[in-house]
This record gives structure tokens, C-alpha cells and sequence, in this order.
């Protein structure tokens, strides 16, 4: 199947992007619909886009700083950017060129023309353009209508979920079949050669890998299933079967808009390769099924993509659209998540508990306080932080690139007290290099998916003040991955009076334990000129932006209100990383703290209202997520009118600390605005079906003419 095309469309108002909607005429295009801001970043990193087309507001520095970072991106660096808007002066037209616009339309023009620029750029990247038609992979897909139902139970999507993978397919027999290996003393490699004859396909590409150059010399060739094993190993054998019966389930040249599978199985294969090094350290799980619960760790993921692919397209635009983690939005728009249709499947495959309990659990495996204790728990935390290593690594693609932080406690229980072997990231990428036929990868393709990514954002120089002493920080390990200059700054300094520096910007890593004069202290670093015979005094010199990243787990709560700096979680999609960099050193503060409200100062309330109040939460969290955008596509209703009227009421409820009532109001107001959001989806949905129906049914009758 042909890759699904799509265009990134920023317009002030629907009319304008109606327009051009219409103006592209009878062309299968999935239209990605927002408004013009440098916020759309993140979604252009993930969906990359076949072009961008933006219309710029009268004050449109913003969106050149987006065209910028967009051009600068080593990934959506080539993506055509065409805007359109008022008539501007020729000499700004020009330096709009050497931004990155390659084209500018000015009122009036004819929608059309600009249709046909885009379409005309996007053939010279080579990307092919069709009709539109009915997509047969849509078959697959129930009415999912049930599953986006408020009204249906969590338990009742599960089921229905279930019942529809289940039914179209099976566990491959294969991996099944290596698992039973995995238990057994006596089997060697004439029981892996049957497995294997039993799959032709596997069998011809396994012994395609065999007689590779990374295996075989250059006038070696084995062409028994016995002789390949042997050269290959039988251990490194059973993983990379395993591999394939898993990836050869699906369709790899198949994905939704702003999902690319290939970039996921790297992904997967970097999480596998990374959880089975991690296991092996810890000396007290298997290697093998770390591996295996590894590369299945969002094995949902792709079900979603592939059974349920409205579902997940819905999902995947609300993580980009707001920052979020994918599993977070799918909590919100279905209250389940793909680890729930996992772990059930998985029972019903006969999946082994450790793998299974690890695929389930890896997202929240390092959330609890508890050492972890049987072999479970401890592959759950394995594979959450490969998971999280693979991403700090940029190993692949998935749908997010959220990362938490890793505390110490896990790393000794991998004996890297220390931190990771100097060799552990080029033994990881050395391994993969195996797999570059069964993803089909070629050599230059492979190497460009390998960091450092340079010019993935405009490159800066950034001063790290650590105070935590973890001996692994995702956020450092990304920034240098992705070409930026880092420079550690000590902590703490006692003549930052005198404290020069060439950092563009400052990162302080905080915890609970730091103080809030330590903090304060950092904002006396002045800026160092290129220049050393230039170099001001302390009081002419420019001070140095600064963002204090707060962990969740372990807050500074000292940090929050000190002036002039900005806040960001430690909990964060990395790729918002250079959105922030970018505003901050820019002259703008950013603060993205989506839990703020459990920093402030408690009211004096007993124990139990204070207990009250952080059920609260969760509640006013997604109740402010969807009145947000209610307000933003101007949704009025009587869901929504009814949303307001709770949300008026646990405001008074609060006020007499009455927090019981407010946390049942709030989560009727929350209710009430998730449903008024998810009718106006649906209403949206059936428009734009019988949209396209209608174009279907006029080109249709103009080709019978």
C-alpha cells in the first residue's frame, strides 16, 4: 500500500482552510487542520508532512521562528512551506525566501494556484499523489462507534476490542514455538532449524542474514538451516526469529499519518536490544525474554494502527496537538489503553506472566517507591527503561518522545551505580546493525537514522547546573545527541558575581532536596562575548536565560516561585525541547508544569480534605483539557452548558473546603465537556464522510462521461 499522504494546514478561520480543502480537489490527502503557531512543531517532527501551507496573521514573527526550526530539522528540513496571507512589502516577501517560505501568496489570489504549487512540490519529492477511493485496509475496522461511547463500560471496550483482533489473527507459531525453547535444557540446533523450515519466508531471510557480510566472510555462504544457526549463534538466533515472525505480522509499508512502522520496529528492536543488555546486567532475569517483552512493549500500538486505525489517528492528533504522552490520550478518549487490549490478548496467546506483566506495566514499572522484587517486576522496570534509553538514544520513532527521569536505585540494581559502560551505546547500535535486512534499511539509511542528528534545531550552547547526581539524565543524553554544545556548570558556585559564560541558556536539574538560595544563586551567570578583550563588567554583562526542570517524584518546590526564570517538567516529550530553547533564549519565558497545582502551598485542611483534594487531580486535569478545546473550536451545546454549570459549582464547593462534593462536581463538569468535545468530533466525522462521498460520486460520474 501506498504511503498515506498529508498536509500540515494552518488557517486563521475554517473558511480559509475549507477553501483550500476544496481547492485540492479529488486527491487522497489526510489533512492535518490547525491553527498558525510555532506550537505545531511537534506535530510536523511527528507526521512530517508532505508540505506545510500557513496562513500568516498580520503579526507573524512567531511563525517564522516556526519556519526556522522546521528547515533547520535534519528530519523535516525538506518540506515544502508555502504561506499565504496580506499584502506585504517585496523587501519582507524576500527575506521570507531566506527564512525557508518558498512560496508567499498574496490577497486576492486563487486558491487553486496554491493548490497546484503544493501539489507540484510535492511530486518533485517524489511522493506519488492519487485519486481518492475507499481504502480496503478500512475493512478491517469495526464500528467504533461502541468503543468512543461514553456510555460504554472500560471493561465492555476491552471485550469488544479483543474479540475483533482475535478473530482475524493469531499469535505467530513461530515465537510461540521459541518461547518452549526458551524452558528447555536439551534443545540445541537442530530443534530451532525445524522451527524455522516451518515459515519459508522466515527461512529464505534468515538465511539471507546468515550469508550477510556482518555474519559471513566475503567467500563464505552456508546454505543449510543447521550451518546458519551455527554460524550466527543459537541465542542470537532465537532473537532475531523472534523478530521476524513479530514484524512480519504486519504490513510495514502500511501506516496511519504521523506513524511510520519502520521507524517504530527500530524503536521496538533498540528497546529489545537495550532491556536484553540491561537484564543480563541485573543478573537475576532472562536476557531472551527481555528481548522478546522488549520488542513487544507497544506491541498495542500497531494493533491500534492496524485494527482500529480512526481510533488511533484520533488519539495520536490529541497527544500532538497537546504534548501529551500517547498512553495519557488514549486514557482520556477511551478511558483504556493499549496495554489493556494487550495484557488481554496476551492471556488469551498464552504469553509467558513475566513478559506479559512487563509489556503491561513498563509505562508506570519505576513510578512506585517499592523495590521491585520478583522477576515480574523487575522485567517491567528493564524494559521501562530501555523504553526510555531508546528515546534518549533516538533509536527509531514511536508516538511520542516522552521520557521520565531515572532514578538511581534502578541503575545499582543493573550494577551501574556509576552509570551505563562507556561502550553500552555502541554495543547497542553494533547489534542493531544486524537487522538492518529485516527492516530493510540500507546502509546510508541506517547510518542517518543514527545520532548525532546534527542541525536537528538550531545548535546552542547550554550550561547544565546538575543538582540531583543521577547518573543518567535522558534530557543531557538527547541535547548531545542531537548536536547541541553542552557545558556543566559546578553546584554550587560561590562567585557567580564573577561567573562568566558562553551558554546561550542555562538547565538546572532539581530535586527535593535543593534549595531555593542555590536556585536563585544561577541567576547572576553572565553571558560571555565571543570576544575575550570585550568582556564587561558583572553589571553591563547580559544574564543568561534559565529553565529549572522540577521532577514530579521528588519536587523542588522552593523553585516555583522565584522570578525570572522559566519552569518545565523533567517528565517531558524531548522533541518540546527545542521549542522551549528556542522561546526562552528569544526573550520568552515558558512554563509547562501540567501537575502545578500539587507544588503550592497546602490551604489548613485536615488530612483527610487534603486526601480529597488529590483525588482531585486527575479529575481537573482532563476537565481542563477538554474545556480548552471547547473553547478553541468554539463548541457550544447543552453538554457544554451543563459543564459550566458543574464547574461553577465545585468552584464554590472548594472555597468552603468542602472537597467531596467539588471532586464529584468537577468530575460531572469533566464528563459533560469530554462529551460535548467527542459529539462535535463525531458530528465532524460524519461531515467529512459525506463529503467525500459526495466528491466520490462526482468523480465517478465524470469518468463514466
Amino acid at each position: 500500500m501506498k504511503r498515506t499522504v498529508s498536509i500540515l494546514l494552518m488557517a486563521l478561520n475554517d473558511d480559509s482552510t475549507d477553501a483550500i480543502v476544496n481547492a485540492f480537489g479529488p486527491v487522497q490527502i489526510t489533512y492535518l487542520k490547525s491553527k498558525p503557531s510555532y506550537a505545531n512543531y511537534l506535530k510536523t517532527l511527528q507526521y512530517l508532512p508532505a508540505a506545510i501551507i500557513m496562513e500568516l496573521p498580520p503579526q507573524f514573527h512567531d511563525q517564522l521562528h516556526f519556519v526556522q526550526m522546521v528547515k533547520q530539522n535534519s528530519r523535516a528540513g525538506d518540506i515544502p512551506i508555502i504561506c499565504f496571507g496580506d499584502r506585504i512589502d517585496g523587501s519582507i516577501e524576500k527575506g521570507m525566501k531566506n527564512v525557508g517560505i518558498e512560496e508567499y501568496f498574496s490577497r486576492p489570489f486563487d486558491m487553486k494556484r496554491l493548490a497546484a504549487k503544493a501539489i507540484d512540490r510535492i511530486r518533485r519529492r517524489g511522493i506519488v499523489l492519487s485519486a481518492k477511493n475507499d481504502d480496503p485496509e478500512k475493512e478491517k475496522e469495526i464500528d467504533v462507534s461502541q468503543i468512543l461511547s461514553v456510555h460504554t463500560s472500560r471493561q465492555r471496550k476491552i471485550d469488544l476490542m479483543v474479540k475483533h483482533v482475535s478473530d482475524i489473527m493469531a499469535f505467530p507459531f513461530t515465537v510461540s514455538m521459541a518461547l518452549q525453547l526458551l524452558n528447555s535444557d536439551k534443545s540445541g540446533a537442530n530443534d530451532l532449524a525445524k522451527i524455522i523450515e516451518t515459515d519459508p519466508t522466515i527461512s529464505a531471510n534468515f538465511l539471507k542474514k546468515a550469508n550477510s557480510v556482518y555474519f559471513a566472510g566475503k567467500n563464505t555462504r552456508t546454505v543449510t538451516m543447521k550451518d546458519a544457526i551455527v554460524r550466527i549463534g543459537f541465542t542470537e538466533t532465537r532473537r532475531i526469529i523472534t523478530g521476524m515472525a513479530v514484524m512480519q505480522l504486519f504490513d510495514t509499508r502500511r501506516y496511519s499519518p504521523g506513524f511510520n512502522r519502520i521507524e517504530f520496529w527500530f524503536h521496538c528492536l533498540a528497546t529489545a536490544k537495550i532491556a536484553e543488555q540491561l537484564a543480563r546486567m541485573t543478573r537475576m532475569v532472562s536476557p531472551d525474554e527481555a528481548f522478546l517483552a522488549g520488542i513487544l512493549h507497544d506491541f498495542g500500538i500497531i494493533l491500534l494502527d492496524e485494527f482500529f486505525p480512526r481510533i488511533f489517528e484520533r488519539i495520536l492528533q490529541i497527544s500532538t496537538d497537546f504534548g501529551m504522552r500517547f498512553y495519557e490520550a488514549e486514557g482520556e478518549i477511551l478511558s483504556v489503553t493499549h496495554n489493556d487490549l494487550v495484557g488481554r490478548l496476551f492471556e488469551l496467546w498464552k504469553i509467558p506472566e513475566r513478559i506479559n506483566h512487563a509489556v503491561v506495566n513498563h509505562y508506570t514499572a519505576m513510578e512506585s517507591a517499592v523495590e521491585p522484587q520478583s522477576e515480574k517486576e523487575v522485567m517491567a522496570v528493564v524494559v521501562s527503561m530501555a523504553n526510555i534509553l531508546a528515546k534518549a538514544y533516538l533509536l527509531g520513532a514511536s508516538c511520542d518522545q516522552f521520557v521520565v527521569p531515572l532514578d538511581n536505585r534502578f541503575f545499582s540494581m543493573t550494577h551501574a551505580t556509576f552509570g551505563l559502560p562507556d561502550n553500552f551505546y555502541r554495543d547497542i547500535v553494533d547489534h542493531l546493525a544486524a537487522y538492518k535486512q529485516l527492516l530493510k534499511i540500507d546502509e546510508d539509511a541506517f547510518e542517518k537514522r543514527l545520532p548525532p542528528h546534527k542541525g536537528t534545531a538550531p545548535v546552542f550552547t547550554i550550561g547544565m547546573a546538575d543538582f540531583t547526581a543521577a547518573v543518567f539524565n535522558p534530557i543531557k543524553n538527547y541535547l548531545r545527541q542531537s548536536g547541541h554544545m553542552t557545558v556543566s556548570i559546578a553546584v554550587p558556585e560561590e562567585s557567580y558575581d564573577t561567573y562568566h559564560c558562553r551558554c546561550d541558556i542555562v538547565f538546572v536539574f532539581t530535586d527535593a532536596a535543593t534549595r531555593r538560595d542555590a536556585v536563585e544563586t544561577l541567576k547572576r551567570i553572565r553571558r560571555r562575548p565571543a570576544l575575550p578583550e570585550a568582556t564587561p563588567s558583572a553589571t553591563e554583562a547580559e544574564t543568561v536565560p534559565i529553565i529549572v526542570f522540577i521532577n514530579k517524584q521528588s519536587p523542588c518546590t522552593a523553585a516555583v516561585n522565584i522570578a525570572g526564570i522559566s519552569l518545565l517538567s523533567a517528565a517531558i516529550d524531548l522533541r518540546m525541547l527545542d521549542v522551549h530553547i528556542d522561546a526562552v533564549v528569544h526573550g520568552r519565558s515558558v512554563k509547562s508544569l501540567p501537575w502545578e497545582s500539587i507544588l503550592k502551598p497546602p490551604k489548613p485542611v485536615t488530612a483527610e480534605m487534603d486526601g480529597m483534594r488529590g483525588e482531585m487531580q486527575p479529575a481537573y486535569h482532563i476537565m481542563r483539557h477538554y474545556k480548552e478545546r471547547c473553547a478553541e473550536l468554539h463548541i457550544v451545546s447543552d453538554d457544554h452548558i451543563a459543564a459550566e454549570s458543574y464547574a461553577e459549582k465545585a468552584r464554590l464547593e472548594e472555597q468552603k473546603n468542602d472537597y467531596a462534593a467539588a471532586s464529584a462536581m468537577i468530575a460531572l463538569a469533566a464528563e459533560y465537556y469530554r462529551r460535548s468535545y467527542l459529539r462535535y468530533e463525531l458530528s465532524q466525522c460524519e461531515k467529512n464522510i459525506a463529503g467525500r462521498e459526495t466528491a466520490l460520486k462526482k468523480t465517478v460520474g465524470a469518468m463514466a462521461q
